[in-house]
């Protein structure tokens, strides 16, 4: 096997991402490149790599040196899968030689974004169980829609008054001569995530604190919005009022799956119905284009009316 410094595998992203792409059973947008390595600036930059490539694929890590913690490049949520390659039970004896042969490094090791019951999740209790205690962490939900029938199949399985308040609120933003415009792949990224930065400030979340700018995802969704404009990959769109912007929704495409980072608006749209709206426009959008899946994100109440499932993944705790 061979090591990784944060470095390498951001040069060797293009790969390491069309791996990801073809791993089973893992939450595919988050355990890519433009999710993990602006997770880990934004939120642990102090800790080292502890990456590594074989024939079978990646073990994306890092490594907490003081608690001698091993965990995968982003466990603020817990979406991430460390074990990125075809086969989850050949990673997994990659994994059990990494640990013994580092056994001085390490003394316990957070393996992210497991399904329940899935192939990676039996290989790590069959390779490791004997040598190892293995224990649960915590679980992460979040919500997906399935899109591969189309807007008509998607609001087909929405309750029919949910259906009637969309339309009520098309209605209004039409008659209001409100826009919905979307950020071109030749955008400047800093000039495109300072007007989200501004929206955010006059949303509920702004007032409250709780908002971009105030916390440290602004860094994380910012080098996010970076890469993925580099790659044609970001879906950004303004809703536009009076040639101002009143609201934002940001997302990013990988693979067949859109997943949805950050959304705000103007507390004065509210009236409007801006944040479901905005997210039908998305979801039209997207589904336009052949995507399959829209990704929500975590489990928050409101997004059980727009998901089809809940998605579950685990924490599997292994300690020497």
């Amino acid at each position: 096997m061979r090591h990784l410094s944060f470095e390498d595998l951001d040069a060797d992203s293009a790969t390491f991402d069309a791996t990801v792409a073809k791993t089973p059973e893992i939450d595919l947008y988050c355990s890519a490149s433009d999710w993990i390595l602006p997770a880990h600036t934004a939120f642990a930059p102090e800790q080292t790599a502890f990456m590594w490539r074989s024939e079978n694929g990646y073990l994306a890590f890092a490594l907490e040196e003081q608690q001698r913690i091993l965990m995968p490049l982003e466990l603020s949520w817990g979406f991430p899968s460390p074990l990125i390659g075809e086969s989850p039970e050949s990673l997994v004896v990659d994994l059990a030689v990494l640990l013994a042969t580092e056994r001085r490094a390490w003394k316990l090791c957070a393996v992210g974004g497991i399904i329940p019951g899935s192939r990676a999740f039996r290989a790590l209790i069959i390779q490791l169980g004997e040598d190892y205690r293995l224990h649960r962490g915590e679980s992460t939900r979040r919500y997906r829609a399935w899109l591969h029938d189309g807007v008509d199949g998607f609001l087909s399985r929405r309750p029919r008054d949910f259906r009637k308040s969309l339309r009520r609120s098309r209605a209004k933003a039409n008659s209001m001569g409100m826009t919905f415009e979307r950020v071109p792949d030749d955008a400047s990224a800093e000039a495109v995530y300072e007007r989200v930065l501004d929206v955010d400030r006059r949303s509920w979340k702004g007032r409250e604190g709780v908002g971009l700018a105030s916390s440290s995802m602004a860094l994380h969704y910012r080098l996010q919005t970076e890469r993925l404009l580099r790659r044609g990959a970001l879906r950004l769109w303004f809703a536009r009022h009076e040639d101002r912007d009143v609201g934002y929704i940001l997302g990013g495409l990988f693979a067949s799956t859109y997943r949805g980072l950050q959304f705000a608006y103007d507390d004065a749209y509210a009236p409007v119905g801006l944040g479901n709206l905005m997210q039908l426009v998305t979801i039209e959008s997207v589904a336009a284009e052949g995507i399959a899946l829209y990704d929500l994100g975590s489990d928050v109440d409101y997004k059980a009316r727009w998901g089809d499932e809940c998605f579950e993944t685990m924490t599997v705790l292994i300690a020497a």
